[in-house]
């Protein structure tokens, strides 16, 4: 089920690419239009939300961006109230938002690096799982935390 590698040495899977064809900058790090990259399943779809997006989190094997342009990712804290590993680009504040929960690669990296971290973390079953268990322990702690020291905090960054 769920996000996986594309075909061949990586393996097969099913990208299910939320949002409308074409938007968005983390397009290029899939490496092009979907029929050109030989993965047995792309779906494109838009906007998702309720019992759609629950099933689509429950069904993943993974969670991954290429975004380039993220605030405090929403969708990231989701994965990992979900308990899904998660990969994604360094950059903004992706890194803020999932602390040691996420293999963060580097921004300048495209398809092909991407494809081998998803695969290795599915095939790593104790790497998969620290990558999980990080996800619950990041989530308690920003539970904890009061949102006025967030907001306090980015004010600061800001000035």
């Amino acid at each position: 089920g769920g996000a996986g590698a594309g075909a061949g040495r990586w393996g097969t899977g099913r990208v299910v690419r939320e949002g409308p064809p074409g938007a968005g900058r983390s397009r290029g790090a899939l490496g092009g239009p979907e029929d050109e990259r030989n993965l047995a399943s792309v779906t494109v779809g838009g906007p998702v939300g309720g019992p759609e997006l629950v099933a689509l989190f429950r069904a993943a094997d993974a969670v991954v961006t290429a975004s380039e342009h993220e605030g405090f990712c929403l969708p990231l804290l989701e994965a990992m109230a979900f308990g899904k590993p998660i990969v994604a680009r360094a950059c903004a504040a992706i890194p803020e938002t999932v602390g040691d929960a996420a293999l963060l690669l580097p921004l300048d990296q495209g398809p092909i690096l991407f494809a081998e971290a998803v695969a290795e973390m599915l095939s790593n079953a104790p790497f998969r799982d620290g990558l999980v268990a990080a996800g619950r322990d990041r989530i308690e702690e920003l539970e904890r935390r009061p949102p006025t020291v967030d907001f306090v905090e980015s004010l600061l960054e800001v000035v």
